[in-house]
């Protein structure tokens, strides 16, 4: 099986994936607020393909690959553990854990840094880095439309930065809206019905309108 397949198999399998594990995006309209008619509209039928991508939500998603990381063959999971130093002998990387109150050192030949944006095995190695401030904050949250998004994915580029609406399931959509930093501390801090006012004005009414609104996030 591809490791698509080996990954839409496993995140079905998933309790936390009643009903549409895998949403479809089935078109895209990317349209902007300032032009009456700046837009695009993409299908995937039009492409010859199955779907233009796939919404899945986090935690499905952690569950899934979690669970075929725990099965791979060749592969030992120490978690939870916290990396507490790496140092280099000739040939070898050797990294300090910090596991349920105990040390311990795992030795390898290759080491590789895949720990996030604030790269704690960076920052151990002395790597530089660049930073650029593109004075945006992107606010993540979760709502409830009273129209039906038929598996479309929506961008509208606003004067205070892109807003993109993705498909989930429940006829709910995944927001990430790009603001000022500003901005987004007011949206994080007004009530829930205030949000929503703000979030219909900057997006319209191609989803009727905004009913409901989750947890926000930035």
């Amino acid at each position: 099986a591809s490791l698509r397949e080996r990954i839409v198999g496993e995140l079905m399998a998933q309790p936390l994936a009643r009903g549409n594990a895998v949403l479809d995006i089935a078109s895209a309209h990317m349209y902007e607020q300032s032009r009456r008619n700046a837009f695009t509209r993409l299908a995937a039928r039009d492409a010859g393909v199955e779907a233009l991508g796939y919404v899945v939500e986090n935690r499905v998603l952690g569950a899934a690959l979690t669970g075929m990381m725990s099965t791979a063959e060749n592969t030992t999971l120490h978690c939870p553990a916290e990396m507490q130093g790496v140092e280099f002998t000739a040939g070898t990387a050797r990294v300090t854990l910090a596991q349920a109150g105990r040390s311990r050192t795992l030795a390898a030949r290759l080491l590789v840094a895949a720990d996030g944006g604030r790269s704690t095995l960076r920052a151990l190695l002395g790597i530089a880095t660049r930073r650029v401030d593109y004075d945006q904050v992107a606010l993540v949250t979760n709502i409830s439309t009273t129209q039906a998004h038929n598996g479309t994915a929506y961008e509208r580029f606003t004067t205070s930065g892109p807003l993109a609406l993705l498909p989930m399931s429940d006829n709910r959509c995944s927001v990430v809206w790009s603001l000022p930093p500003a901005q987004a501390e007011r949206m994080l801090a007004v009530s829930d019905g205030e949000f929503l006012r703000h979030l219909q004005a900057g997006f319209g009414d191609r989803l009727g309108e905004f009913v409901k609104v989750g947890a926000r996030q930035s």
